[in-house]
């Protein structure tokens, strides 16, 4: 019988495509792997749970004790292979997308350090920088204005087509807190 040779590029294509399976600490019922998948190894063969969208995250609803509590996979991924998330940090998706879960693309860092990836990496910014934002400088500065002067709520979100509620958020600055 011939020997079998495998190329070093098929080697390692396979080792990467191999999935590794961890418990998940606190839910001794559950699995995570490296690939972001989670399980009951135990129950239906060991089919993987169908995780649902949060805000672009996913997340899936594990129970103990008639209790359900649902947690974003990207935490339950990096609690299991890297450990609990230190104070003060929070989990970073590398390449932005919130879906990938991988091990690979997942980092703690601490929140600043999460903002100014996601405007490197995205692009994301804020203010009148922001692609999707219906203001800009000059109007928070007239609308605090026509707010300090008394004019109603309601009337200033109609003359700058917002609620009234973003009225009230831009005068406390709760949003555009930066001008």
């Amino acid at each position: 019988m011939r020997p079998t040779f495998i190329c070093f590029d098929e080697l390692t294509t396979y080792l990467t495509n191999m999935e590794t399976w961890k418990p998940i600490p606190g839910w001794p019922m559950y699995e995570v792997s490296d690939h972001g998948n989670v399980r009951r190894p135990n129950y239906r063969s060991g089919q993987t749970l169908k995780p649902d969208s949060n805000f672009g995250y996913m997340r899936v609803a594990l129970w103990k004790n008639d209790k359900r509590k649902h947690y974003r996979i990207h935490n339950l991924v990096m609690l299991a292979f890297v450990g609990e998330c230190p104070k003060g940090l929070e989990v970073n998706h590398i390449d932005g997308n919130r879906a990938n879960n991988r091990l690979t693309n997942l980092e703690y860092l601490t929140h600043q350090e999460n903002v100014d990836h996601a405007r490197k990496v995205l692009g994301q910014y804020r203010g009148e920088r922001n692609a999707i934002a219906k203001l800009n400088n000059d109007a928070v500065q007239e609308i605090r204005a026509r707010r300090a002067a008394g004019e109603e709520r309601k009337d200033i979100a109609a003359r700058f087509n917002i609620t009234p509620g973003t009225v009230t958020d831009v005068c406390n600055r709760k949003t555009w807190a930066h001008v």
